[in-house]
Protein backbone atom coordinates (compact mmCIF):
# COMPACT_ATOMS: atom_id res chain seq x y z
CA UNK A 1 0.00 0.00 0.00
CA UNK A 2 2.97 2.62 0.92
CA UNK A 3 4.77 1.66 -2.51
CA UNK A 4 1.79 2.84 -4.35
CA UNK A 5 1.07 5.73 -2.09
CA UNK A 6 4.43 6.95 -2.90
CA UNK A 7 3.97 6.75 -6.59
CA UNK A 8 1.06 8.79 -6.42
CA UNK A 9 2.92 11.24 -4.24
CA UNK A 10 3.57 13.27 -6.94
CA UNK A 11 0.40 13.52 -8.38
CA UNK A 12 -1.41 14.72 -4.68
CA UNK A 13 1.37 17.47 -4.35
CA UNK A 14 -0.96 20.49 -4.77
CA UNK A 15 0.21 22.76 -8.45
CA UNK A 16 2.00 25.63 -8.62
CA UNK A 17 0.00 29.17 -10.05
CA UNK A 18 0.93 30.23 -13.47
CA UNK A 19 3.05 32.62 -13.75
CA UNK A 20 2.41 36.36 -14.62
CA UNK A 21 3.41 35.87 -18.28
CA UNK A 22 1.38 32.75 -18.95
CA UNK A 23 -1.47 34.32 -16.85
CA UNK A 24 -1.51 37.35 -19.08
CA UNK A 25 -1.17 35.35 -22.63
CA UNK A 26 -4.07 33.47 -21.94
CA UNK A 27 -7.40 35.27 -23.64
CA UNK A 28 -10.21 36.88 -21.58
CA UNK A 29 -13.40 36.54 -21.63
CA UNK A 30 -15.05 40.62 -22.07
CA UNK A 31 -18.73 39.19 -21.26
CA UNK A 32 -17.52 38.27 -17.96
CA UNK A 33 -16.93 41.67 -15.83
CA UNK A 34 -20.20 41.76 -13.97
CA UNK A 35 -21.53 38.91 -11.55
CA UNK A 36 -23.60 35.84 -13.08
CA UNK A 37 -27.38 36.39 -12.35
CA UNK A 38 -29.13 34.45 -9.55
CA UNK A 39 -30.97 30.92 -10.64
CA UNK A 40 -34.54 31.65 -11.63
CA UNK A 41 -37.14 29.65 -9.96
CA UNK A 42 -39.31 27.00 -11.97
CA UNK A 43 -42.63 27.52 -12.66
CA UNK A 44 -44.92 24.32 -12.31
CA UNK A 45 -45.78 24.00 -16.14
CA UNK A 46 -49.34 21.87 -14.80
CA UNK A 47 -50.52 24.60 -12.61
CA UNK A 48 -50.03 27.45 -14.73
CA UNK A 49 -52.48 25.62 -16.94
CA UNK A 50 -55.00 25.07 -14.23
CA UNK A 51 -54.59 28.40 -11.99
CA UNK A 52 -54.94 31.86 -12.75
CA UNK A 53 -53.38 34.33 -10.44
CA UNK A 54 -55.81 37.39 -9.82
CA UNK A 55 -54.33 41.03 -8.32
CA UNK A 56 -55.36 40.19 -4.73
CA UNK A 57 -52.65 37.43 -4.48
CA UNK A 58 -55.31 34.55 -4.79
CA UNK A 59 -55.76 32.15 -7.67
CA UNK A 60 -58.55 31.41 -9.29
CA UNK A 61 -59.60 27.84 -11.26
CA UNK A 62 -61.98 25.68 -12.84
CA UNK A 63 -64.67 23.70 -11.45
CA UNK A 64 -64.33 19.58 -12.39
CA UNK A 65 -67.40 17.06 -13.34
CA UNK A 66 -68.06 18.67 -16.60
CA UNK A 67 -66.20 16.42 -18.79
CA UNK A 68 -68.22 13.71 -18.95
CA UNK A 69 -70.86 11.32 -17.40
CA UNK A 70 -73.76 14.16 -16.58
CA UNK A 71 -76.30 13.37 -18.53
CA UNK A 72 -78.80 13.33 -15.77
CA UNK A 73 -77.65 16.50 -14.46
CA UNK A 74 -79.66 19.80 -13.87
CA UNK A 75 -79.05 22.48 -15.91
CA UNK A 76 -78.50 25.03 -12.64
CA UNK A 77 -75.73 22.20 -11.86
CA UNK A 78 -73.97 22.75 -15.02
CA UNK A 79 -74.26 25.86 -15.36
CA UNK A 80 -72.53 26.01 -11.57
CA UNK A 81 -70.16 23.99 -12.91
CA UNK A 82 -69.12 26.39 -15.43
CA UNK A 83 -68.06 29.16 -13.32
CA UNK A 84 -64.56 29.46 -11.78
CA UNK A 85 -64.17 29.51 -8.10
CA UNK A 86 -61.56 30.71 -6.16
CA UNK A 87 -58.78 28.15 -4.49
CA UNK A 88 -58.64 27.92 -1.16
CA UNK A 89 -56.05 29.17 1.75
CA UNK A 90 -53.96 25.56 2.07
CA UNK A 91 -54.12 25.65 -1.87
CA UNK A 92 -53.10 28.91 -1.82
CA UNK A 93 -50.14 28.37 0.11
CA UNK A 94 -49.03 25.11 -2.14
CA UNK A 95 -49.78 27.68 -5.36
CA UNK A 96 -47.25 30.01 -4.29
CA UNK A 97 -44.48 27.25 -4.29
CA UNK A 98 -45.49 26.09 -7.76
CA UNK A 99 -45.93 29.56 -9.33
CA UNK A 100 -43.49 32.25 -8.43
CA UNK A 101 -44.12 34.26 -10.95
CA UNK A 102 -47.95 34.42 -10.89
CA UNK A 103 -49.67 32.20 -13.93
CA UNK A 104 -49.05 33.66 -16.42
Amino acid sequence: MSAMFSLLRPLLRPTTLPSASLASALPTRAFSTTLPALDKLKTHKGAAKRFKSIANGQFKRGRNGKRHGNVGFASSRLARLSQTVIASASETKHLRRLLPYGSH
